[in-house]
């Protein structure tokens, strides 16, 4: 699905729903004002890249199953609440991706599964203003920059690598060329 755009969709602006409905791509776009952005509830969607998302009220990204497949989330814009919400075990890869979301809300939903299919998510290279991570699955963190929240704060997973992850005081943020190599913890 290339450069599309949804806009105020009740349940999800891109719905996967078909278990045969398998490797489909959501690149380029923009979808705003409804429930979930983009949501699988059977078969997969791996690749989400490059999306705008705006004002979904449930979930920019919600993964209700898992068939196996990992997913590449990377390079997408939101000013939702809520960005991905990744369940049943599945495994997710986001990177560069920005959330500038006025109110508190979620970056990351992480919930683990059993078996062949943990539930982890590794976050690189990203921002969020007000979200943070929850969940109970494992966690891989690296070089992420969380603005006005405690990124980790009712997180019950397991933190498998945690380095560079950075809390920063309201209207604070980093000048420009400063770089933080090995933090662990919190700047506040």
């Amino acid at each position: 699905i290339l450069d599309c755009g949804a806009l105020s969709c009740s349940i999800a602006g891109i719905k996967v729903a078909n278990a045969n409905a398998l490797q489909t791509s959501v690149i380029g776009g923009n979808i705003q004002s409804c429930g979930t952005g983009i949501l699988v509830t059977s078969g997969s969607c791996p690749v989400i890249q490059g999306v705008g998302f705006q004002e979904n009220t449930v979930y920019d990204i919600g993964v209700d199953n898992t068939v196996g497949d990992s997913y590449a989330i990377s390079g997408c814009r939101t000013e939702s609440v809520n960005f991905a919400r990744i369940q049943n075990g599945a495994g997710v890869f986001i990177t560069a991706c920005t959330q500038l979301n006025v109110s508190a809300g979620h970056f990351c939903f992480i919930e683990g599964g059993g078996g062949n299919f943990p539930g982890s998510a590794t976050v690189g290279s990203c921002y969020s203003q007000n979200g943070d991570i929850i969940g109970n699955g494992l966690l891989y963190l690296r070089g992420n920059h969380f603005g006005d929240t405690t990124p980790l704060g009712s997180f019950t997973g397991t933190v498998m690598e945690w380095d560079a992850v950075i809390n920063i005081a309201v209207g604070s943020l980093p000048a420009a060329a400063t770089i933080y190599q090995g933090l662990r913890g919190f700047v506040t």
